[in-house]
């Protein structure tokens, strides 16, 4: 993102995840959308994640497991508005789900959910956003290959889905499919 809002890729864009209207790779720095009024964006697999200014959360490339949160499974190369809510704070995309924090605390997650990287109590994937519990405290998240890691506002670290390696740091070797604090 540049200083006047302009959100630029380049790089591998097999999937679109590069949101320029292809799946042409780009070697240099290629605009994309019209839209100047981006706020943050982060990047999945093969998706990308990005916040606008007002609020808005868009997301475009690969969607086989929902990933992008539009309520199919068709790829986007260009940027696609998740819902219609401004309310977004931040998100972030792993390997094949997107977490968010919206602007009132809650946490939300879709896309591939074999692992219990979703956190929502269940292992079934979802194509649109779902609430991670009731809490209204979420500050921060991060997504991982198949994990998912979120900060609450009094400071305590939180951490689900895949652990075959430990990377939820709470101890054990067991994957689990709500949030565990650390």
């Amino acid at each position: 993102i540049r200083e006047d809002g302009t959100l630029w890729a380049w790089g591998y864009n097999d999937s679109g995840e590069l949101g320029t209207g292809t799946s042409e790779g780009e070697c240099s720095p290629v605009r994309v959308s019209s839209a100047s009024d981006w706020k943050s964006v982060t990047i999945g697999g093969e998706h990308s994640l990005g916040v606008k200014t007002g609020g808005s959360l868009w997301s475009w490339g690969g969607n086989w497991a929902g990933q992008l949160g539009t309520g199919n499974y068709s790829n986007a190369l260009s940027p696609v508005r998740v819902g219609t809510g401004s309310d977004w704070a931040m998100a972030a995309g792993g390997e094949s789900h997107s977490v968010a924090v919206k602007t009132d605390g809650t946490l939300w997650a879709w896309g591939a959910n074999n692992h219990g990287q979703l956190g929502i109590g269940t292992w079934v994937d979802t194509n649109i956003p779902v609430q991670v519990g009731s809490g209204s405290n979420w500050k921060a998240v991060a997504a991982g290959n198949g994990h998912t890691l979120a900060l609450k506002t009094d400071g305590t670290l939180w951490a689900w889905g895949e652990n075959d390696f430990g990377q939820q740091g709470t101890g054990t070797w067991d994957a689990c499919n709500f949030p565990v604090q650390v």
